[in-house]
């Protein structure tokens, strides 16, 4: 059999995740593994193997709008390298669209949390294809067909680190909670990770901050669908685990070190702010400022969409953090598919009465993702009338985000989902 390279798809968008299997592939003994950050370079990377006869294995995590941006490339290089490139796919697209990545040429598809199974699957790829040993929901192409080879489990966190300890000298904010039991209807986290909260024992979570902290990494960010559901079952909130989490990173990293809790890319759900959380976020942290997932000044579209929070949660919240002193960003959504004329009359209500208490608001234009409730529901376009809004306001330095240019791509991904989504 001839030698392999291997590398990873290293790319700004996912190597938070990419960090995660990194420490799960350290005690696996196999060729090195390059991190390679461009694209550009993963192609040359790969002609270079072939031609000196060798094969590559290349495993690229996607989301949906990578995978859009990517795919001609990707095809064109499986074209170029044939049966001496094996391409692993994993990521939100893969969980949601794993025939669109057979299609474009992946060998295998890992759906959900790869860390489990990276390992036994790069070893059954070099030592033969034997994939007995291997667990978790994969996909592979054999004759034309798909054949499931195991079934999918949720990973036990503490097994792992968020990143590498030892082979690779790279680092990421440390994840504390994986799931989410709320379901709104445009999000991918519970499809991926699943509906029950799991969160890292503090012991494992002060493991790494120790780590950072002796590599002379001093600011500790989290990562966490909801930063104030830590040691909760996601629904309520946990005030004495939370403070001894925070509690306990201070005590590791004395004054000198920072603690950066519910900013990006970690928000909060304004429903668990009260005073108390307030001033445990200001005793303990560094930063100033949070986020505040609202998704839409609507009542009757934020029941519709599964947010379970009031407009009356959201102005609360914002309301604490403002008199604490927070610079306050709050997360809302255009474009939602059972949004009417009659919701973003109320969302931009809603809206100038927080950017009145000082508030900055951060817009999305939505995007279909699949495997989730909206997936297969068409975007409400925008009118001229909240373009023209959003852009006032942007000029006064008072909504920010990339909403336009999601805009532009979010026709292509609903033509995507529904040209795939039917298969799975």
């Amino acid at each position: 059999m001839p030698p392999f390279r291997v590398a990873f798809y290293y790319s700004q968008q996912n190597r938070y995740s990419i960090n995660s299997l990194l420490s799960a592939l350290e005690d696996i003994e196999l060729v090195p593994i390059r991190l390679i950050e461009e694209f550009e370079d993963l192609v040359k990377f790969s002609k270079e193997a072939v031609s000196a006869k060798e094969k590559v294995i290349l495993m690229i995590s996607l989301n949906s709008i990578q995978a859009l941006s990517l795919e001609d490339k990707i095809r064109a290089l499986k074209s170029f390298c044939g049966k001496n490139l094996i391409l692993i796919g994993g990521g939100p697209h893969a969980t949601g669209l794993p025939f669109h990545l057979l299609d474009m040429g992946f060998d295998f598809v890992v759906r959900k949390e790869g860390e489990d199974v990276v390992g036994k699957l790069l070893t059954a790829i070099m030592k033969g294809y034997d994939f007995t040993e291997i667990r978790g929901l994969l996909f592979r192409r054999n004759n034309g067909e798909i054949v499931d080879t195991g079934s999918s489990e949720l990973i036990d966190m503490d097994r792992y680190y968020s990143f590498p300890v030892r082979v690779w000298k790279v680092f990421s904010p440390i994840e504390i909670s994986r799931g989410c039991p709320y379901g709104c209807y445009y999000c991918q986290t519970p499809q991926i990770f699943g509906r029950a909260m799991r969160h890292r024992s503090l012991q494992k979570i002060m493991e790494m901050i120790e780590i950072l902290a002796k590599s002379g990494r001093k600011d500790i960010r989290f990562i966490t669908p909801n930063a104030l559901a830590y040691g909760s079952n996601g629904l309520t909130l946990n005030y004495e685990k939370v403070e001894e989490l925070l509690r306990a990173a201070r005590s590791i990293l004395g004054r000198d070190g920072r603690i950066f809790f519910g900013t990006f890319p970690s928000e909060i759900r304004p429903e668990f702010v009260d005073r108390e959380v307030v001033s445990l976020i200001k005793n303990y942290a560094d930063n100033n400022n949070v986020t505040i997932g609202a998704q839409s000044g609507s009542e009757r579209l934020l029941e519709r969409m599964g947010r379970k929070h009031t407009v009356g949660d959201v102005l609360k919240a914002v309301m604490l953090f403002r008199e604490a002193g927070f610079k306050v960003n709050v997360d809302f959504i255009f474009g939602l598919p059972d949004e009417n004329e009659n919701d973003l009359k109320e969302t931009f209500k809603f809206i100038d009465s927080l950017v009145t208490l000082g508030a900055k608001i951060h817009a999305h234009y939505f995007l279909p993702l699949p495997s989730t409730p909206y997936g297969l529901k068409e975007p409400k376009p925008i009118g001229a009338n909240v373009i023209k809004k959003l852009e006032e306001l942007t000029g006064k330095g008072l909504v920010f985000g990339a909403w336009k240019k999601q805009v532009e791509i979010s026709n292509a991904l609903s033509n995507l989902i529904t040209r795939y989504s039917p298969d799975f």
